[in-house]
């Protein structure tokens, strides 16, 4: 049978880079029995509570659960057992080192297969505190919103961010969370409302699909548009510039 190509993940662990800092990372072999071997190529592992650690100069992988093999028999593995890991010597005193200066440990992040053959990734991490992970989701909640504005700035289609579904048609800027988000916003988020136009009786804006041109309002009602625009330019702050309505 011929050896698969490539890489294959078959368990990650998503709360480490959530719960941890992560400094180094480095790629070790397993040492594995053949139940274990045919759990993994199912796709079958966790990391959940699992850890590494250094040993009288040996890497060890412990509490990682691989289920036992559908079709085994006495020749079944223990699910949660200790395991071996292959590192280089040099790249195990490093890492040694660096446990003991004290605030480190070791983390496994995945187990994939490499070319055919079961391999984990191991990081040296620092735990995070609770504000560093509050942070650490503001950003993350940060970036997706300035990505979003972007994306919809990009198509030019008449659709507003998810952040400002449900703002007055004032278009004032929705809270923000960052000033460099506010800035973008201001910069380019704005510009996605112009295709909503013009505005119905009721003060929502009627969606006007992608290529095609709003209808020209009659003279009267041009009329009273430009005189609520003077009201609403009068009393708007410098900080949001009118939008274009028809």
């Amino acid at each position: 049978m011929p050896r698969e190509q490539g890489e294959r993940v078959v368990a990650t662990n998503r709360k480490a880079r959530h719960d941890y800092s992560i400094e180094d990372t480095y790629e070790a072999g397993l040492v594995l029995s053949g139940t274990e071997v045919k759990s993994l190529r199912e796709g079958k592992a966790s990391l959940v509570d699992g850890y590494a650690y250094i040993d009288r100069e040996e890497a060890w992988l412990d509490n990682v659960h691989i289920p036992e093999w559908g079709s085994g028999s006495w020749t079944n593995h223990a699910t949660r057992r200790k395991r071996k890991l292959l590192l280089h010597k040099a790249q195990i005193i490093k890492i040694s080192q660096r446990i003991q200066g004290g605030g480190y440990t070791l983390v496994p992040l995945r187990i994939y297969f490499s070319d055919g053959r079961a391999k984990v990734e191991i990081a040296i991490a620092k735990g995070k505190r609770e504000y560093d992970k509050r942070q650490a989701l503001r950003e993350q909640q940060d970036n997706r919103e300035a990505q979003r504005a972007m994306r919809y700035r990009n198509l030019g289609v008449g659709l507003r961010p998810r952040s400002a579904q449900h703002i007055a048609p004032c278009f004032s800027a929705p809270p923000l969370s960052s000033p460099a988000f506010g800035a973008l916003w201001r910069r380019w988020g704005m510009r996605a409302h112009a295709p909503l136009s013009p505005m119905r009786p009721n003060g929502r804006m009627r969606r006007v699909r992608p290529g095609l041109r709003s209808p020209r309002p009659g003279r009267a009602r041009r009329v009273r548009l430009d005189r609520c625009r003077s009201a609403v330019r009068a009393r708007r702050p410098a900080c949001c510039p009118a939008p274009r309505r028809g």
